[in-house]
């Protein structure tokens, strides 16, 4: 075993060619050596097991990949790749385990690769970034993705991957100016077996949605995407819930969303296991939930070319954390007041329309830590004084 850490930023730039002809190594480990732009050939390392360049600057693959047979981690985090990926290269790896190949910027792995990828038979890990072109002609059988325990997928020239690191224990897909209905072909195998989903400028959501059911999705992160979730008129064509599974929900910049409700009265989703909510800097949000304890949402049922339109009703939301930042707009969380009695952390930042909590003395047993300005907590309204002195003791000012 050859360990290189960089646990004092070791500058080191080039290793010797001579590391090619160590044919008994097993693991070469060259952590957070951040000025290390390339490798050796490596093709004659026969006995190597454990490839680690964690946090380096790396641009290419090293030349003789392909000569590899014994390697059952290889984590290869590429800055810039500065040629694409050669066919063949993944072909041999045949007792690969887990395969990180992440890549900042340049060429990503196209469709061929992927497939060879997917062929794999001892893979359970894998994060790589995908070329958002070549996803139309992959196929729509994903079922190999099933034997992952772990995967991150990046799909198009996505920048949430920097807010969220790799997690061992989740199964997230992540996409970047992507047509997503038009690929539903595709992602929606894949989807089958994801637990988190990013989307960033992303369209044909709702008609994604809409049409299809994910049991596995638990978080649901929204980025910049500009989706009118206004009333639906026919509903979502289907009573059962798409995600009903979801724990977490997330907007970011989501500039025609109005109110959480609505969204979910467009989509069709009955918020039963949501537990935490987080919404940043959409500016026309004034509202959390506008519609009483029903909940109710349109469905569509169609039979001998007669439209018949009902309601279904939805569980209230049992939000546990609530986080709120720059929402110029938002003066209310909604009713009824048992919505929040769950609620058990609440983190408001530059929301200064919110004048009064969700909460009451009878819902407010569960709540641990509340979080904002000082000036925006000295200018709260309070139904009793009491009430106001019960919960000083969980505010925690933030700058």
């Amino acid at each position: 075993v050859i360990s290189i850490h960089g646990v004092i930023n070791t500058s080191i730039r080039v290793l010797p060619s001579s590391f090619n002809n160590l044919s008994q190594l097993r693991a070469l480990i060259l952590g957070y050596c951040y000025k290390l732009k390339e490798l050796p050939a490596i093709g004659n390392l026969c006995n190597l097991q454990l490839l680690d360049c964690d946090n380096t600057t790396l641009c290419c693959l090293p030349e003789g990949m392909d000569k590899l047979t014994n390697p059952r981690l290889l984590n290869m985090p590429l800055g810039e790749l500065k040629e694409s990926i050669d066919l063949g290269v993944f072909h041999e790896l045949q007792r690969l385990e887990m395969l990180h190949l992440p890549i900042r910027r340049g060429d990503v792995v196209g469709a061929t690769s992927f497939v060879e990828i997917s062929h794999l038979p001892n893979l359970t890990s894998l994060f790589i970034y995908l070329d958002s072109s070549s996803i139309s002609i992959l196929k729509s059988d994903h079922t190999w993705m099933k034997r992952l325990k772990t995967f991150h997928i990046e799909i198009g020239n996505t920048t949430t991957h920097r807010e969220v690191p790799f997690n061992k224990s989740t199964r997230a897909i992540f996409l970047s100016g992507f047509d997503i209905f038009n690929n539903k072909a595709c992602l929606s195998s894949m989807l089958q077996f994801a637990s988190d989903l990013y989307l960033e400028q992303c369209m044909g959501l709702t008609e994604f949605i809409q049409n299809n059911s994910f049991d596995g999705l638990k978080y649901l992160y929204i980025n910049h995407c500009s989706y009118d979730f206004g009333p639906s008129i026919e509903g979502s064509g289907q009573f059962d819930d798409p995600l009903p599974n979801l724990e977490i929900l997330s907007f970011y910049s989501v500039d025609h969303l109005k109110s959480v409700s609505d969204f979910g009265h467009f989509l069709g989703l009955r918020f039963s296991k949501l537990r935490k909510l987080i919404i940043l800097h959409c500016d026309n949000l004034t509202c959390l939930f506008n519609v009483g304890g029903a909940f109710l949402y349109p469905g569509t049922w169609k039979k001998f070319h007669f439209a018949i339109t009902t309601f279904v009703s939805s569980e209230i939301p049992r939000v546990r954390k609530l986080c709120l930042y720059d929402l110029a707009a938002l003066g209310t969380f909604g009713e009824p007041e048992s919505m929040w009695e769950h609620l058990e952390e609440l983190r408001v930042d530059d929301c200064y329309e919110i004048r009064k909590l969700p909460l009451s003395i009878q819902t407010s047993n569960n709540i641990k830590v509340i979080k904002g300005q000082s000036r925006w907590w000295s200018k709260l309204e309070w139904d009793d004084d009491n009430y106001k002195s019960n919960l000083q003791h969980c505010f925690t000012y933030i700058l």
